[in-house]
């Protein structure tokens, strides 16, 4: 309790605000907090330094652990590369699903054009994109879950694909998931093309490559252009 004096000189007693104990983690909460600390370490230094540039020390180092942490939650830098492949597909995958939202082809391009001045303003993702995939490259042991994320992401194009055709009453393209990894691909490429030459890729260049890729397929298949 303290005392204040108030205009007529009068002490008043007044209460000082009571902090609210801290909540004490539990077990799983302790382990999955370190476990999110190593991740984002990880993430950052493979960007940073490379895969292979980057050691056990370092993300222990980096997230203020010791190399027993990272060992109770990872059984080795591999396993960490491949949380964060899952991690990594997981944010493609709900960008997607938020352009499928959309009711039009040129909403849909929107939203990546959006999606993409987030993504590739930051220099980090741009590396971190490329990164994991020199590690699926080189790491028999990681190409298997690459490539199973690859199917969903794949996937996930190619009912976007879909979807905008059935609106537009046609019907679906036979080969859609082959028309995904010529989306995907191209688009990768425009990503690169960013890293090694920002002055020539900008926000709208990612939506107009989705567009033309779009009405490429439509004129293949149909002829005439995606509305």
């Amino acid at each position: 309790m303290l005392q204040r004096r108030t205009e007529t000189g009068v002490n008043e007693m007044s209460e000082l605000p009571r902090r609210r104990p801290r909540k004490r983690l539990t077990r799983e909460e302790s382990r999955a907090l370190t476990r999110a600390r190593l991740l984002e370490s990880a993430h950052a230094l493979f960007a940073a330094k490379g895969f292979e540039g980057t050691s056990v020390d370092d993300i222990a180092r980096d997230a203020g652990y010791t190399r027993g942490a990272v060992y109770s939650n990872f059984a080795n830098k591999e396993a960490i590369m491949a949380a964060l492949i899952r991690t990594g597909f997981e944010g493609d995958l709900a960008g997607i699903r938020e352009m499928a939202s959309a009711s039009t082809l040129p909403d849909s391009a929107g939203i990546y054009r959006l999606l993409a001045e987030r993504f590739y303003g930051n220099a980090e993702s741009t590396l971190w994109m490329l990164e994991f995939q020199l590690a699926a490259v080189r790491h028999p042991e990681l190409r298997d879950g690459y490539r199973e994320q690859f199917a969903r992401l794949r996937s996930s194009v190619a009912k976007l694909i879909a979807a905008q055709y059935e609106r537009e009453g046609l019907p679906e393209p036979e080969q859609a998931e082959r028309f995904a990894e010529v989306f995907i691909a191209v688009l990768s490429g425009v990503s690169l093309i960013k890293i090694l030459d920002p002055e020539q890729v900008d926000a709208p260049l990612f939506e107009e490559t989705f567009v033309a890729l779009a009405n490429g397929i439509r004129g293949v298949v149909w002829g005439g252009d995606a509305k």
